[in-house]
């Protein structure tokens, strides 16, 4: 509400100033765009004046240079206390994090064809491991690996077994750091080697119980193989991506 106030005196002062000066309103086009720019430069003057010496590259590069955009890189865990107190907990996560940026498996191209009832099968455990982890329904997630799986979560020591990752699990649900998202993957690259098939793609999680926002990006190695008469993932691996990990203040 003070902004709009300040809005319609500014205005009022502006139209008082065009008055004295014998300016019609609107200004033609030349006279608004040379006051324009003296509101840019304004506005500038006063941020660089607060201490802002990077306000120069706001108005270059950027679509506003305001006081306020240092922040728009926010700090997650500011306002998730829960989720660095969880982070904070795996003393040896950084070495896990060393290759965020670098693919984990590389890709081939062309493609090897995979059968297209293979595909569809591996897209929808890979689906269904998703909404099951939403929905927290930590048994049917366990129910897509074998037992002897490998799980690397990225952020915390990787573990084998059924046990440890449930182990894993109840203590992401402990902490908030799993509950009140959306696990959405997406970009899927599939290939087949020998009886087993590698799963890359991008996950994107979002915040659906707090606020609608996006709280992390990662990328996805998954491996398939088919265990008596079913397929079920023998290694899950997470390599979040460095803009997440900047976000917590952690080294990517």
């Amino acid at each position: 509400m003070v902004t709009y106030v300040l809005s319609i005196a500014v205005g009022l002062g502006v139209g008082i100033a065009y008055g004295l000066l014998g300016i019609r309103s609107p200004a033609p086009p030349i006279i608004a765009l040379l006051g324009l720019l003296g509101m840019l430069a304004g506005e500038a003057a006063v941020s660089w004046l607060r201490g802002h010496p990077q306000v120069i590259g706001w108005m270059c590069h950027g679509k506003t240079f305001h006081a306020a955009a240092p922040d728009q890189h926010h700090d997650l865990s500011r306002d998730r206390p829960w989720r660095a107190d969880f982070l904070s907990s795996s003393a040896d996560s950084r070495i896990h994090q060393g290759d965020n940026a670098r693919m984990i498996t590389p890709l081939g191209c062309p493609p090897q064809p995979i059968p297209p009832e293979i595909q569809l099968v591996i897209l929808d455990l890979i689906a269904r491991m998703n909404q099951l982890l939403d929905d927290e329904d930590y048994e049917g997630y366990l129910a897509c690996y074998a037992d002897d799986a490998a799980f690397d979560p990225g952020l915390a020591q990787p573990v084998t077994g059924k046990p440890a990752i449930r182990a894993f699990l109840h203590k992401g649900q402990a902490s908030g750091f799993i509950v009140g998202k959306r696990h959405v993957p997406s970009n899927m690259v599939l290939e087949q080697a020998g009886s087993s098939v590698t799963a890359r793609f991008y996950l994107t999680v979002f915040e659906r119980a707090a606020a609608p926002a996006v709280v992390a990006t990662a990328m996805i190695t998954d491996i398939f193989e088919r265990r008596g008469d079913a397929w079920r993932a023998i290694s899950h691996t997470t390599r979040v991506d460095p803009g997440f990990l900047a976000a917590q203040g952690r080294p990517a």
